[in-house]
């Protein structure tokens, strides 16, 4: 097959293992932008390519050119979302055959009628040398520490034990490198053994779920100990069986301390997760069933039209009218929505999971300061994962409940605290909800009832649905 694919400016991981494996398999890949591997064409030249190519392929991240194939007659495109988002970042002004997501969330496991595939991470060639180290270190941690609470936490734990053979930290080798080219991965040899020489090796979620280091620790042979990922991966792993698996840093202490004194049982458990890699995780392996999903679709009549999260299906129904999105960020409920975010339009967030995106504020300020809103003058407000960070919530409904016309209702998606631990994804979560807490919040407020209040994702988030009383 012959594939043009718009690749990113920057070296990006999926990317990067996506056209290896491409490559691997035997096909023609043509690349927008220099890159480790492939060829890279002029702009007119790609153009001329992608026309006639079996498949276009547009990625996602920094540099991103989509606008190369906007025009291109070729039917057969598709769309993959690389980037550490539940939200999905598809290029808009391009119609997609299929859409192929890195952080597909386990709600989407039905998502093959919409045609959305999951694409995860796979494990890149140079992380399967056959070279051979002595397994002379029980536990290794190395992450960068600054992405995420739990990383910094289950970093001091290995430290606090005081004991030969456990290593935690960084080896201060970077993705990228101020000496080597932004399209190339820099070169980690440091890293690469200190994963073949542990028996046990810990991988925990950074700014995505999907970490490299998740594959990188299976391909080096050591027993994966992985925070539980609730993203779909195909032909995944099973926990006590090719992997280890924790909800909770007190499980994360708890099951350490079992397998450190089992040896025999981490080597089985490392092997068997190994043989799974390579049957179903290499880079050639990810190519084909990314592939396979791709043929079966771009023949197909129709595109690809809806690519919504469930959190934002949950409360989309409300926007009916002029109303709010409080906290928009990067990706509003419905267009017509008027956007609030204390991040202005024009720059990149820098607080909380919104860190690094560009907001679509309409108005700049706090949502629960929205005094250049008259009273009753709003139909809806919708609030998706904003809620939790206020420190006084009670204040913010009130604030919401102020502008609402009587009748209007208020749609509210929040963190489940039952079912994960949100300070730990996000040190800017002042407050932790549960069905049982959200309803009483609600109820306290007087002139709130509560219309729907139940799972939005499971073992993720909750969705609530509130009407302010007439008057």
């Amino acid at each position: 097959m012959k594939i043009a694919y718009v690749n990113p400016g920057v070296y990006d991981y999926l990317a990067a293992t996506l056209i290896e494996g491409l490559t691997a398999l035997g096909h023609e890949v043509v690349l927008s932008q220099a890159a480790a591997q492939g060829t890279h064409l002029p702009d007119e030249q790609f153009r001329a390519a992608a026309e006639t190519a079996d498949l276009v392929v547009v990625g996602s991240n920094a540099g991103v050119r989509s606008h190369l194939v906007q025009d291109v007659a070729n039917p057969r495109k598709v769309f993959v979302d690389g980037g550490d988002s539940q939200d999905f970042a598809v290029t808009n002004n391009i119609r997609f055959k299929a859409v192929f997501k890195r952080e597909l969330n386990r709600c989407f496991r039905e998502a093959a009628d919409q045609r959305i595939f999951p694409l995860p991470f796979a494990a890149e060639q140079r992380y399967l040398s056959n070279e051979v180290f002595a397994k002379d270190l029980h536990v290794s941690f190395i992450a960068n520490m600054g992405t995420n609470p739990w990383r910094h936490s289950i970093h001091q734990r290995l430290q606090n034990l005081h004991l030969p053979g456990v290593v935690s930290g960084t080896t201060n080798e970077r993705a990228y490198s101020e000496t080597r080219p932004k399209s190339e991965a820099i070169e980690t040899p440091l890293y690469r053994q200190l994963l073949r020489r542990s028996r046990i090796s810990v991988s925990v979620a950074g700014a995505g779920y999907d970490t490299a280091r998740f594959w990188e620790i299976l391909a080096a042979r050591a027993m994966l100990f992985t925070q539980q990922l609730d993203i779909v991966i195909p032909q995944g792993f099973t926990d006590g069986h090719d992997c280890v698996t924790f909800r909770s840093l007190d499980e994360f202490d708890e099951k350490l301390v079992f397998y450190m004194n089992r040896p025999e049982l981490v080597a089985q458990i490392a092997e068997r997760g190994h043989q799974r890699l390579l049957a179903h995780h290499t880079t050639q392996a990810r190519a084909q069933q990314f592939l396979d999903a791709c043929a079966a679709n771009v023949h197909r009549d129709g595109y690809c039209e809806r690519f919504l999260h469930p959190e934002i299906r949950a409360v989309e129904d409300l926007c009916v009218g002029r109303g709010l999105d409080v906290g928009c960020g990067s990706s509003k409920t419905t267009p017509d929505c008027i956007g609030v975010d204390i991040t202005p339009r024009d720059t990149s967030g820098s607080v909380g999971c919104e860190a690094g995106r560009t907001s679509l504020a309409n108005v700049v300020a706090s949502g629960d300061a929205l005094s250049m809103f008259e009273d009753s003058s709003l139909d809806f407000i919708v609030a998706r994962h904003n809620l939790e960070h206020y420190h006084d919530p009670a204040r913010t409904l009130r604030e919401w409940t102020r502008v609402l016309r009587p009748g209007g209702r208020i749609g509210v998606v929040v963190p489940d605290h039952e079912k994960v631990d949100t300070y730990a994804l996000d040190p800017t979560h002042y407050c932790h909800f549960t069905r049982e807490s959200l309803a009483t919040l609600v109820r306290d407020i007087g002139t709130l009832q509560v219309r729907k209040l139940d799972v939005c994702v499971p073992n993720w988030s909750l969705v609530g649905i509130f009407e302010k009383a007439a008057a």
